[in-house]
């Protein structure tokens, strides 16, 4: 009888086993048998052994996104070798520590803290585009390659064109996220904020300039829609099914998505109190100050706010102060929604 290896474990097979051969007990004694059991056993309870497990921590890396011509150093080899809940991930030609749940070409620049001086690039994700920096040749984050195409290649896809649709706060819940990123999602859709997470959805490109579709099912829900020939929102009967994203529940949405293109509604627009949002990237932006009736610039945070919120101060004279803007105002949108 013959032992065949499987895996870390020995195992006894009959069928290795050649039963024309001579059976003779001077060659073959169950004792040997026993003996290679117990042996087998003991391989079996070492393989199962905490030391020889690969630990890993909950969360999935991103994808490796380029192909690597030239290996970077790896900083890590498991996961244990990073703080806290950060992983070793392999990205941008190398193995580093990463956040599971943060999208890394979202990341800040982080030169690191070694003192070399080594021109890298990184994301810069509100301008869009590839950064040289000089890395210090340690630690920093994920968001870093050392060459341009190498980033562009990684980032280009993580904000796509198109805009996310839009879900009152109120109605939220917390969910475990689908996607950290635009690149996570298929073609046209968008790692957007939904009811429940972040979820991909299909982008809204320019809804404002799609035309009225009430669709052909027999339902009769009033919805809003934004007349592009008339510049404002109008009422319509939407029939519940096959319409399109120019559809909106109430008017006060419609304003909020359309609002640089409703010439009557800009008056509203103009009264939206200041709001530097939640986010700490930092911008100077300019609001109308309907109070002083000037045009004043403010610290925008680079997410959410409102509409009165503009990047030049030429701007938001051209839009608050002509007078054929200010002929009526219209109601405030929905909480939560801008």
């Amino acid at each position: 009888m013959l032992l065949k290896p499987n895996g870390a474990h020995l195992s006894l097979d009959p069928g290795w086993v050649d039963w024309h051969l001579p059976f003779h007990s001077s060659t073959f004694s169950w004792r040997n048998v026993a003996l290679l059991l117990l042996f087998s056993l003991s391989l079996e309870q070492t393989s199962a052994s905490p030391s020889y497990r690969v630990k890993k921590k909950p969360g999935e890396c991103p994808q490796e996104r380029i192909t690597c011509s030239s290996k970077a150093p790896d900083l890590c080899k498991t996961d244990f070798n990073c703080d806290e809940h950060l992983k070793c991930c392999s990205f941008a030609c190398g193995k580093k520590c990463m956040d599971p749940y943060e999208e890394p070409c979202l990341l800040p620049l982080d030169q690191g803290q070694c003192k070399n001086t080594v021109k890298h690039w990184y994301f810069n994700i509100k301008q869009r585009i590839c950064k040289p920096f000089f890395y210090g040749g340690c630690l920093g984050n994920a968001n870093n390659f050392p060459k341009k195409e190498d980033c562009m290649k990684a980032c280009s896809s993580v904000v796509k064109d198109g805009q996310c649709p839009l879900f009152p706060f109120k109605n939220r819940m917390e969910c475990s996220a689908s996607c950290k990123s635009d690149y996570d999602c298929p073609l046209n859709e968008k790692c957007c904020e939904s009811m429940c997470g972040f979820d991909c959805a299909m982008a809204w490109t320019d809804v404002c300039t799609l035309p009225k579709v009430p669709g052909p099912c027999n339902a009769f829900f009033v919805r809003w829609w934004y007349d592009e020939q008339k510049e404002t929102c109008s009422s319509f009967i939407y029939g519940g099914c096959q319409g399109n994203n120019n559809n909106f529940q109430s008017e006060s949405v419609c304003q909020a998505i359309c609002p640089r293109r409703i010439r009557m509604g800009i008056a509203n627009v103009c009264k939206y109190p200041i709001n530097t949002g939640p986010c700490a990237e930092w911008t100077q932006r300019w609001f109308y100050n309907w109070k002083t009736s000037e045009c004043e610039s403010f610290n925008f945070g680079g997410c959410y706010g409102n509409s009165n919120n503009f990047e030049k101060k030429t701007e938001c004279e051209e839009t608050c102060k002509k007078p054929d803007f200010l002929i009526r105002s219209l109601p405030s949108p929905e909480p939560g929604l801008l």
